[in-house]
């Protein structure tokens, strides 16, 4: 439940090799017009090759799409 809460907190999780090793993928959530959860997307690949590119920036762009998808839905 604290990572939930914390999850919930920050508006994103970072899947680090929990499901599968060396598998790294930033997801964010996508809201409908009522402001609703309706969706995640998720971005993800080999945690070496993202480590280069830069998580952060991953995880910037991952936000962004989910934020314009959820902008077309009216969120």
């Amino acid at each position: 439940m604290e990572r939930i809460s914390q999850i919930q907190a920050d508006g994103y999780v970072i899947n680090n090799g929990e499901h599968d090793e060396g598998i790294i993928s930033f997801c964010a959530p996508i809201y409908d017009h009522t402001g609703q959860m309706v969706a995640g997307m998720s971005t993800g690949g080999i945690r070496e090759i993202a480590a280069r590119v830069g998580y952060d920036g991953l995880l910037a762009q991952t936000l962004e799409a989910a934020r314009q998808v959820s902008q077309e839905l009216g969120g």
